[in-house]
């Protein structure tokens, strides 16, 4: 089935997969090189920050998983490369990584419009990523995000819908529809080899975090629906969540295109 998202797929299958995406990637690489060239010999290097990331992964067979989707490193693990121009005041060596930061796509437009010199509204998601490489801008404004949250509504079928937690270093995920838990050490094992949530002595660490999504939960007043009485509840249906949605979601009117 070409369609399939997960699955043991037949080896000319696997093969053709794989020799698409890593062309796709070659491709990418290729012309990420045509653009830097282009600010070198036009004399703007100096003068651009660039930043390289994705919006995610791309399965290819790893977990017998195919394509995005997923809480797992082979989707959600994304590059965040930053590139600062000579003019800014770095007070890090480039080629500098930063490991306990847990960075993530709603950095970008902050990071932006922190680089342009605009004010970044209270209302904006995310964080410059500015305050890790420009010594004028100080430290970064308190302690940097301890872990981040992930999530997934339904996706190619109806058990395939989660919310997970990572610092980085460890990961937990909730399988809504079953409903399961699943921890991984991603230190100790960055392709998610071993799940560890029947492991008595990582018993604490799974009720930690545990715990941190039944707060986000209630923090974020989702309802029964999602957390009842501190335990996570089974949810059989995707339902689609953000701070504007569904509750002061607003209705749309069509617009007429002359």
């Amino acid at each position: 089935d070409p369609d399939a998202w997960c699955g043991d797929m037949p080896e000319p299958n696997r093969t053709v997969a794989r020799r698409a995406y890593y062309g796709s990637v070659r491709f990418v690489d290729e012309w990420v090189g045509q653009v830097y060239q282009a600010l070198e010999r036009n004399g703007y290097l100096d003068n651009t920050l660039v930043l390289f990331t994705s919006d995610h992964g791309d399965g290819q067979g790893d977990h017998y998983h195919w394509r995005k989707g997923y809480p797992y490193e082979l989707s959600a693990h994304i590059p965040m490369i930053v590139r600062w121009p000579n003019n800014m005041q770095a007070g890090i060596p480039r080629g500098t990584v930063v490991p306990d930061a847990v960075v993530e796509l709603r950095d970008i437009f902050p990071t932006m419009l922190d680089a342009a010199g605009e004010k970044i509204g209270p209302t904006v998601d995310g964080a410059s990523l500015l305050c890790f490489v420009d010594k004028t801008r100080g430290q970064c404004p308190g302690q940097w995000r301890e872990w981040l949250d992930l999530e997934h509504s339904t996706c190619y079928n109806e058990t395939n819908h989660w919310n997970a937690l990572t610092d980085g270093k460890m990961k937990y995920v909730f399988n809504a529809f079953f409903p399961s838990e699943q921890l991984f050490n991603i230190t100790a094992d960055p392709y998610e080899l071993i799940e560890l949530s029947a492991h008595p002595e990582y018993q604490q660490e799974l009720a930690l975090w545990r715990s941190r999504m039944v707060s986000q939960f209630e923090e974020e007043n989702r309802g029964p629906q999602w957390v009842k009485n501190g335990v996570l509840q089974q949810r059989v249906n995707g339902e689609v969540y953000g701070p504007n949605y569904p509750k002061n979601a607003q209705k749309v009117e069509p617009v007429e295109m002359s």
